[in-house]
């Protein structure tokens, strides 16, 4: 295992200057061929290891003052490796079933993680690293092939992640103060989230209860919040967001529906809320433009752009009788101050625009 060469290269380089004292290491094992490697070195750490049935795999390394780890694992090929640099990080690894596959990198001060991991065959896996002051991240995985990769870089940023079922993939990266992003997948299959924020406070929800979903946030600057709940079939949500006090919420009910979202400036707000096979745009620039699309029926397309300050959108399209199988077609492009347009399509067919500067 390269990283577990790795670390124990890291562990040695580092020991000789060490002073330790009042570091505690527990390993316990019941079972066959399992394998667990401790290095220690500071003081009042706390390490436990806990392996049972066969072919488990655990490393751990601690440098600092106060750092705790504790694994549990339970299983077949399950592998944990930890390294903690700082002051009293704390990692809390729990594996259960076949193949699992869990790395935590810490280095700062009260950095926590914590993974628990339910498994079978293909195996779960999560990839962790922390670096700054505060930060923490918790993982839970139950189900075949769920894969989560997060990062986060400053100071006080939170993620959490919950994924059940098989198939389910989340990548979340934050750097900057006090960011927040919280993924729960559940119910559904081949679900995928990707969420990245950058700056302070920003904070980003992700649902998803469906299949074949896919949900991109991207965030950057002060204060933006976004949240995306996806259910049914082949739901896509993109959302981006620069400025501060900016906020989107996607809601996809039914399936293959499309929402994609760009703001840019200072308290935009936009809200889609999608039935089926729907699709909408929204684009503004400024500051407190404010978009409100409702689509009740199916194919339907509403595209929101605009830019300046104050203005308002407002698009509603629902299904009526055999006209739902026709597409209502609605477009508000507005520039300016304190515009405000109004759309309402019942049935099928229908086609309107509005521009205004």
């Amino acid at each position: 295992m390269k990283f577990k060469v790795a670390l124990l290269a890291a562990s040695v380089a580092f020991s000789a200057s060490a002073i330790a004292g009042d570091n505690d290491a527990q390993v316990n094992q019941s079972g066959l061929h399992n394998y667990a490697d401790a290095f220690q070195t500071g003081t009042a750490n706390t390490l436990r290891m806990d392996q049972s049935n066969l072919l488990n795999d655990a490393t751990s390394v601690q440098k600092g003052q106060h750092n705790k780890v504790k694994i549990d694992q339970n299983g077949f090929s399950g592998s944990a490796d930890v390294y903690q640099a700082g002051y009293a990080n704390k990692s809390v690894t729990k594996q259960g079933g076949l193949h699992d596959d869990a790395k935590s990198v810490q280095k700062g001060q009260y950095n926590e993680s914590k993974v628990t991991q339910h498994g079978m065959f293909d195996g779960v896996k999560a990839d962790i690293y922390q670096a700054g002051y505060a930060n923490q991240s918790a993982t839970v995985q139950s189900g075949v092939n769920n894969d989560i990769v997060s990062v986060q870089k400053g100071t006080y940023n939170e993620s959490n992640v919950t994924q059940s079922v098989f198939n389910n993939d989340a990548n979340i990266y934050q750097a900057g103060y006090a960011n927040k992003s919280d993924v729960e997948q559940g119910g559904g299959y081949s679900n995928d989230v990707v969420s990245v924020q950058k700056g302070t406070y920003n904070e980003s929800e992700i649902t998803q209860s469906s299949i074949k979903a896919s949900a991109d946030v991207y965030q950057a600057g002060y204060a933006n919040k976004s949240s995306i709940n996806q259910y049914s079939y082949k739901n896509n949500a993109d959302i981006v967001q620069k400025g501060e006090f900016n906020e989107s919420r996607v809601a996809q009910h039914s399936k293959e529906n499309m929402a994609d979202v760009f703001q840019a400036g200072y308290a935009n707000d936009s809200s889609i809320t999608q039935d089926r096979e729907n699709h909408a745009t929204v684009v503004q620039k400024g500051t407190y433009n404010e978009s409100d699309i409702l689509q009740d029926g199916m194919y339907d397309v509403a595209d929101v752009f605009q830019a300046g300050h104050g203005n308002e959108a407002t698009i509603r399209q629902s299904a009526h009788g055999f006209g739902s199988f026709m597409t209502n077609r609605a477009t508000v492009t507005q520039h300016g101050y304190g515009n405000s347009a109004t759309i309402h399509q019942s049935g099928g067919g229908n086609g309107a625009t509005v521009y205004q500067y």
